[in-house]
């Protein structure tokens, strides 16, 4: 586990992750992925919809590019 510690004093925990973790997910790095990891957690949901309700398959780094493309 990474331990960091934010700006208001919290001490967050962080999983280790290896390439293939943040790879699978569609990031070009771990740093990328643990700055988005934190912060898609509305996508996170939307992901679960489309998985269940349609054919549509994204992983997340694929999710949050098109979404920022989209001015979201």
């Amino acid at each position: 586990m990474m331990r960091r510690t934010t700006p208001s004093g919290l001490e967050v925990f962080l999983p280790h992750t290896d390439r293939d973790d943040w790879a699978a997910h569609g990031y070009r790095s771990r740093e990328e992925y643990l700055f988005w990891s934190r912060k898609v957690c509305g996508l996170a949901c939307l992901q679960s919809l489309l998985h269940g309700w349609t054919d549509v398959r994204l992983a997340m780094g694929e999710l949050l590019a098109q979404t920022l493309d989209w001015g979201c």
